[in-house]
């Protein structure tokens, strides 16, 4: 008699375990009606269902418990234990659902209305993907909250615009079928590859490219490291005292000479620098360096500006733009002035327009900065320009 019983109760718990089933996927792919009234109606069964469930659980387990002793019933009350909890789960669900689509506002807490400008608001261009792996999850959160959540679209819209977003290689891919889920899922598989995408991301952070002493170049290098790292961790990579110490190393020869020597000198201490110590000293440099060649252009541009006394005889010949190749380190560069100092220094090299200051320094390879017979590059005069 208790084996019969026994049957009995786990055919009608498999039935309830079935209609569980077909709610939970009622709750997961519900698309609400064309009006609230109407899916304030559907939820409300459904979660009457799930109520009288959650009452047919309940008396299920009574009817378990009254079973002789000698059954044992481990297996069967871990069960019911498992499926009422789903029950409860579903009735979050669906009431979740009901406020989302039904709640309607309360008359006595409605706002009041403030009438503003009507202002237009730029449309918002479509995201494109290009079939690069580390942008799919940025394009695909921006797609689904433009165009794949909204509920005004049609599926054959939404599918639509996602085709017209794809470019590149992401254009050729090819789905089941001509749907708009179908078309997500085809991109899903192909670009949700967590391996992949760590490997491009590893990739551009190691393959940066070097940077002179140029303020657009370092702070190129700085966002590229800051993006793709940021991209890390958002793939729950983080970072470390090794990554950093090895990063370091690694992006210190992507920087110049120059640097590289004031960075250790700002860094005296023994102990490991993190990643973003030397990101910030990168910005700080760019940001000293932008300041200098603004200074140095202003310095160019008030010279042009001076009226000089100009001697005719220094522009009858060219000859006056020649070096002199003896004694550079005594007497003046300039061929035709016989004093003993630095260019910089000379009148007559003063008396010349900017353009044949230029041309002179330029034909003679001397240092732009300070007018010494060295590269700008090893140049270590602390002013700005002698030009």
């Amino acid at each position: 008699m208790g084996k019969n019983m026994l049957q009995k109760l786990n055919r009608l718990r498999g039935t309830i375990r079935d209609r569980v089933t077909r709610l939970n996927k009622a709750a997961e792919s519900y698309e609400p009606p064309a009006t609230p009234e109407e899916s304030e109606i559907i939820l409300n069964q459904k979660l009457q269902n799930v109520l009288e469930l959650k009452a047919q659980m309940k008396k299920l387990l009574a009817d378990y418990l009254d079973l002789p002793e000698s059954i044992n019933l481990e297996e069967p009350l871990e069960v019911i234990y498992t499926m009422e909890e789903e029950i409860e789960d579903l009735q979050v669900k669906f009431k979740i659902l009901l406020t989302k689509y039904c709640k309607a506002p309360n008359a006595d807490n409605v706002p009041m209305t403030v009438h503003k400008p009507n202002l237009k608001i730029p449309d918002l261009p479509l995201p494109e993907f290009t079939g690069k792996y580390e942008e799919y999850e940025s394009f695909k959160t921006q797609f689904m909250s433009i165009i794949g959540n909204n509920q005004s679209l049609n599926d054959n819209q939404k599918c639509c615009y996602l085709k017209a977003s794809l470019k590149g290689d992401a254009k050729l891919i090819e789905s089941t079928q001509d749907t708009f889920q179908s078309l997500l899922s085809a991109l899903d598989a192909r670009y949700q590859n967590k391996r992949a995408v760590i490997d491009t991301l590893i990739k551009n952070v190691l393959s940066v490219g070097k940077a002179n002493d140029s303020p657009r170049q370092l702070r190129n290098l700085v966002d590229i490291i800051k993006r793709n790292l940021r991209a890390l961790e958002n793939l729950k990579l983080s970072r470390n005292n090794l990554s950093d110490a090895l990063l370091i190393h690694i992006l210190e020869g992507k920087i110049d000479s120059e640097s590289q020597k004031l960075f250790q000198m700002e860094n005296k201490s023994s102990e490991i620098l993190s990643l973003d110590c030397f990101l910030n000293f990168i910005e700080d440099r760019a940001r000293i360096l932008e300041g200098i060649s603004k200074n140095c252009t202003t310095t160019v541009n008030s010279n042009s500006n001076k009226q000089f006394v100009k001697p005719k005889q220094n522009f009858s010949r060219p000859k006056s733009l020649i070096v002199n190749s003896h004694n550079k380190s005594k007497k003046c560069v300039l061929q035709n002035c016989d004093e003993s100092h630095p260019l910089y220094r000379c009148s007559k090299f003063k008396s010349f327009k900017l353009s044949d200051r230029i041309d002179c320094v330029q034909r003679n390879k001397l240092c732009k900065k300070c007018l010494s017979f060295h590269p700008n590059t090893n140049c270590k005069s602390k002013y700005n320009c002698f030009m």
